[in-house]
């Protein structure tokens, strides 16, 4: 069964799996294809984050770096360069850090009377 490990049956929908003689996307015999949509929200990672807010992949570790945006490194311990993979959770609440609350516009003022001068 695909994508089935740790996975209860009612979070998976299988959608247009099908066995081909040959993969119409890159010509290769007997490949599977099709599309899997799994309920359970799963991590994403930099270039995925990146593409899905729109801004570069530097931008990403920056974030990272900086502690704006939790990440956990999922590279090998002997590895020099970090893989970081960032969790639903730690979206969710950048986004809410980052949201701008449109404030109420202020009260409008009542012009103040003119003083008048007497001439006579």
């Amino acid at each position: 069964m695909i994508g089935r490990r740790n996975l209860k049956p009612d979070q998976i929908t299988l959608k247009i799996v099908r066995w081909d003689a040959r993969n119409e996307t890159s010509g290769r015999p007997g490949m599977l294809h099709g599309t899997r949509s799994v309920d359970k929200p799963r991590c994403m990672t930099v270039p995925e984050f990146a593409r899905l807010f729109r801004i570069g992949r530097d931008k990403v570790h920056t974030l990272i770096r900086n502690g704006e945006l939790a990440a956990v490194n999922v590279a090998a311990a002997t590895s020099t360069r970090p893989r970081f993979v960032i969790r639903p959770e730690d979206i969710e609440a950048f986004v809410a850090r980052r949201s701008v609350v449109q404030r109420p516009p202020p009260p409008r003022r009542r012009p103040r009377p003119r003083p008048t001068k007497e001439w006579f």
